[in-house]
């Protein structure tokens, strides 16, 4: 049946991240820096010492999560760049981060996730996206830009658009992309 359910955390606010998690099959939000998730078809809460989180996603064992006062993997911060967007390449398990100060390739070495590239630095990253079928990772900077991301790092201008839209979100699909 299409049946409407509404779920009340008991807060009034904006929800300021939405991510769901199609291995555990939980959706995230974040709430007046408050995480919740409905798995189930329940609310619960999560303790963790997160505030402002902007994105939520799970690797395996490792949750990153991008907020305004960094990133975090599993409750450690590794850097103090606001962090708008995660995305992960299936393919290399490398998990790309939209920051303020660029574009984040990071890789696990020794038990240890450490930044591989750091792509168009000093540039408001707001959105990433990624191209599985043709390894090309999609990135959209404040000023519209739009940068593909080869699988050995390097970013050629695609396209810039146009200045009367401001677009803060994009998703590629079937080698499109849409804004």
């Amino acid at each position: 049946t299409d049946e409407l359910k509404m779920f009340h955390t008991g807060k009034f606010s904006d929800v300021q991240s939405f991510d769901f998690d199609s291995q555990s099959k939980t959706l995230w939000f974040n709430i007046d820096n408050q995480l919740f998730y409905l798995k189930d078809g329940k609310i619960g809460t999560h303790d963790n010492l997160v505030t402002a989180i902007k994105v939520r996603k799970q690797l395996g064992n490792y949750a990153f999560i991008g907020s305004s006062s960094g990133i975090y993997i599993n409750n450690e911060r590794i850097s103090n760049l606001w962090t708008r967007a995660i995305e992960f390449d299936e393919t290399t398990g490398m998990p790309w981060l939209a920051t303020n100060k660029g574009l984040l390739g990071l890789m696990l070495k020794n038990d240890k996730w450490e930044i591989k590239y750091n792509l168009l630095p000093d540039t408001q990253i707001l959105s990433v996206d990624i191209d599985e079928a043709k390894s090309i990772v999609y990135t959209l900077t404040f000023d519209g830009s739009v940068y593909s991301v080869s699988a050995n790092g390097e970013t050629d201008l695609i396209c810039k658009v146009n200045e009367k839209n401001q677009v803060f979100k994009f998703k590629q699909h079937n080698s499109t992309l849409f804004f």
